[in-house]
């Protein structure tokens, strides 16, 4: 008896260029191909900003999109946070400094829910009230900021250092600060269990001055 030959098509895939939100104008970030459009959607991405704006002081920051929206070329993100490198923070911290952690979960003038993790280091080690006073006046100056201002607002203002500036000059009259930095950044959906930023799940991504590939 003759065996038969099952022969299966090969599954065309298709190249979709990656949209970053409107804060980062709107630019191509990356490509990726999937053979179905649909599994693009929630797909989660991690992009170093400098290959956004194409400023190097930007090599140590990363941001988390989501892509929300799948059209027929094109691959349309949502900004959902943002980290830095650990190493940037290993750089910052030494035995001879303090360092102050602190977590706020605010609501911005857009009304979207964000947590955002700051770090201050001080030019020398200081004692605990110390640390008590500058971990309030991040919280405060943050919480007012981010308050008044939408998201796309802070997100520049964070990355430009606007508001690192304006709490280290307030900080000098509780004690002199060697840094401040935003080191994470959460948009909060209170509708879904919040996605952890440092695992993203995706497959393998590569990122070059020109394109970023995601094979689907």
């Amino acid at each position: 008896m003759a065996r038969k030959t099952i022969i299966k098509k090969k599954i065309q895939k298709v190249w979709y260029d990656i949209i970053a939100p409107k804060m980062f104008d709107n630019k191509k970030v990356g490509s990726t191909t999937s053979s179905n459009k649909d599994h693009l959607n929630n797909r989660i991405l991690k992009i170093p900003l400098n290959e956004i704006t194409g400023n190097f002081k930007h090599f140590y920051i990363n941001i988390v999109l989501r892509i929300k929206e799948v059209t027929e070329n094109s691959a349309i993100a949502d900004y959902i946070g943002q980290t830095i490198r650990d190493d940037k923070i290993l750089r910052l911290v030494n035995r001879w400094s303090s360092r102050i952690d602190s977590i706020d979960d605010i609501t911005t003038k857009d009304n979207k829910k964000i947590r955002v993790k700051s770090i201050a280091v001080t030019r020398r080690k200081v004692n605990t009230t110390i640390k008590s006073k500058i971990r309030l006046l991040v919280s405060e100056k943050m919480k007012n900021y981010c308050e008044t201002n939408n998201l796309e607002q802070i997100v520049n203002s964070i990355n430009n250092t606007d508001i690192q500036k304006i709490i280290t000059k307030e900080a000098k009259k509780i004690y002199p600060l060697k840094a401040i930095e935003v080191r994470k950044i959460e948009v909060l959906n209170p509708r879904k269990k919040v996605i952890k930023m440092a695992q993203p799940k995706t497959d393998n991504i590569s990122i070059d001055k020109e394109t970023t590939s995601i094979e689907a």
